[in-house]
């Protein structure tokens, strides 16, 4: 089979894989704005309604206080509910009117908190990165199990440490992986009899258990098993595409007989359609015509036989390269390949 019609026959598939699962990708994207539209959507529904129905609780929580020190007894069901939250974890404090904390549930995530807070509030204070005690428990709270303090009794173990609390910054997290955090706090002010503010109550909602929901590009079925499919094949179509150019240069280089045809390969090679385009315009307009050496006629390819008048034409093309030469030359002047065996002298056959 001629190589340019192979070449042809290849390239005709893979360029309609490769347009198809272009356009397919394309097509996508609008399609996948919509459903994180629809995402994001329900995501805002979803905060809504934790904000709601947590801002109730604290607010009617710390409408039960009316007076600090606070009854124990209000404190144990404050205890009881956090306790038995299962949904999203739940931290809960309450701060007097000049900011010192009073009590906070679970008791003992805060009095572990508290005591680290007392040991080295010196050189937390020195390290200039929370602004006070509230500042400290708004932000690490819901990380009392991770935070590990022997960070304070030695710099090697501080330098060694992948999560350095001390510097912890809310938001850092999320970065842009999250629409937005999943912890926030809510807070209520909490009044005695006579309506006088004696303290403030907050909430921090850490609602991890959810954080698949807050997280940007969840996995929306069957849109994301096609677009790593369809962006495989439109690379591999594509790249296939890119090897056969530079194979139908060379080939076509070769059938018109042109100077150094490895070279306009390489050169398609690289720099693709602008070395297609140098070439189509230097290329000669002909092909390489070859003709008998017995009736001067057309070969058409052949090099076998002359279709026209028989001639044996095995000895009219090089073995090697098929390069045309004449029968009375020993050496092809293409390729140095050896034609025939010399002629031996008169002395040699002797």
């Amino acid at each position: 089979m001629n190589r340019k019609k192979l070449i042809r026959r290849l390239a005709i598939p893979a360029a309609v894989i490769c347009i198809v699962t272009i356009m397919a990708l394309i097509f996508q994207t609008p399609f996948e704005k919509k459903q994180e539209k629809q995402h994001e959507e329900r995501l805002k529904a979803h905060i809504n309604e934790l904000i709601q129905n947590y801002q109730k609780y604290v607010t009617e929580t710390a409408s039960k206080i009316k007076a600090i020190p606070v009854d124990p007894k209000i404190i144990g069901e404050i205890q009881s509910k956090i306790l038995k939250e299962n949904q999203v974890k739940l931290y809960l404090w309450l701060a007097d009117k000049n900011g010192e904390f009073v009590f906070g549930s679970p008791a003992i995530a805060f009095a572990k908190m508290n005591r680290m807070y007392e040991k080295y509030k010196n050189s937390i204070q020195n390290d200039g990165h929370f602004f006070n005690q509230f500042d400290y428990l708004s932000k690490l709270i819901s990380h009392n199990e991770e935070i590990d303090f022997s960070e304070f009794e030695s710099y090697t173990v501080f330098k060694n440490q992948k999560y350095k609390w001390r510097f912890y910054k809310e938001g850092g997290v999320y970065r842009h992986n999250y629409i937005q955090p999943y912890r926030f706090l809510l807070s209520s002010l909490v009044t005695d009899e006579t309506g006088k503010v004696i303290g403030e109550m907050f909430l921090k909602v850490d609602d991890f258990i959810n954080h698949e929901l807050y997280y940007r590009g969840v996995a929306d079925g069957i849109t994301d098993t096609l677009k790593p499919i369809f962006g495989f094949m439109a690379l591999f179509s594509g790249m296939f595409l890119w090897f056969l150019l530079p194979a139908w240069v060379y080939t076509d280089a070769r059938q018109r007989d042109v100077s150094k045809p490895g070279l306009w390969a390489f050169l398609a090679l690289i720099s693709l359609f602008f070395g297609l385009t140098i070439y189509l315009l230097a290329r000669p307009e002909n092909y390489k015509v070859f003709h008998c050496p017995q009736c001067e006629n057309e070969l058409n390819g052949t090099k076998a036989f002359c279709p026209h008048c028989g001639f044996d034409l095995s000895g009219t093309f090089c073995r090697q390269c098929q390069y045309p030469v004449k029968q009375s030359w020993q050496f092809c002047p293409n390729c140095r390949a050896k034609l025939q065996e010399p002629k031996k002298t008169e002395e040699g056959s002797k």
